[in-house]
């Protein structure tokens, strides 16, 4: 008896432990079903969500972001890329370029764009930008120089030798195409000075922990400054924003001067 009495005993220990385990794998369980809707919330609201992962077409629609720089408000749009499928983002790009003023060309590589093909009838990204842009009054070459470690940046300059003389002819050839219209060119680094000017970052993220080395040999103040995003900040609160009146009537001059030419032609 006292046997079968210590094996009931045992067996009823043992569900009752079971039973115990199973609770706190069920509290375990919902802890963490709790704690993966807070980190996919927080992925959402994480800074950083419209930098482009190296895809051509990363961007496929057109966003708009309202600022005010010094006073001066501007309307920023950013539009596809035109060195992808441009058959995906052409109407949204028109769109965007008939209603700007300043044109901002972004490029990663310090290099003229592409030429197209005479012979096989394609485009290169320049006889693009000629077209989209029809008009325009401004347009900027910003060469976004891609940085994932702080070395580069304890350089005194943020553009090397050679890529300067990169740049050096993508300036010429932009010149020669777009005449007047082009303004000038700004080199940035987007990312260094993205993680150097945000706070809204996941706790041991991907974005967390490069923020965290950055930070750790240069202050937020440096990387902006080095990086150029300072420079580009005061472009576009002065010589991009100032005097917008008359960047619009010179916008609407041009484009009424290039219909009269195109008439002129056709009767001619």
């Amino acid at each position: 008896n006292s046997i079968i009495a210590e094996t009931q005993r045992i067996s009823q220990q043992y569900e009752h432990d079971k039973q115990a385990i199973l609770t706190r794998k069920a509290e375990a369980q919902k802890i963490a079903n709790q704690i993966d809707a807070a980190m996919t919330e927080l992925t959402q609201l994480e800074d950083g969500s419209i930098i482009g992962d190296g895809r051509s077409d990363f961007t496929r629609e057109t966003i708009r972001y309202d600022l005010d720089v010094n006073g001066n408000k501007l309307v920023l749009l950013d539009v596809p890329g035109i060195e992808g499928k441009e058959e995906l983002v052409l109407e949204p790009i028109m769109q965007a370029v008939q209603k700007a003023h300043a044109v901002l060309y972004v490029t990663r590589k310090a290099d003229p764009p592409q030429k197209g093909d005479e012979k096989k009838g394609s485009k290169g990204t320049l006889e693009k930008i000629k077209e989209h842009l029809g008009a325009q009054t401004e347009v900027w070459s910003i060469f976004n120089k891609g940085i994932k470690s702080v070395e580069p940046l304890r350089s005194k300059q943020l553009v090397n030798e050679g890529e300067r003389d990169g740049l050096a002819v993508l300036e010429a050839e932009m010149r020669k195409q777009l005449g007047g219209n082009y303004a000038g060119l700004l080199p940035v680094s987007a990312y260094a000075a993205f993680l150097a000017s945000t706070e809204n970052l996941i706790p041991g993220g991907e974005k967390f922990k490069a923020r965290t080395k950055f930070l750790s040999a240069l202050d937020a103040t440096s990387i902006l400054q080095k990086t150029g995003f300072q420079d580009l900040a005061a472009k576009l609160g002065s010589e991009m924003a100032e005097n917008g009146l008359v960047k619009i009537r010179r916008s609407n001059f041009n484009k009424a001067n290039e219909a009269v030419l195109q008439l002129q032609s056709c009767v001619s």
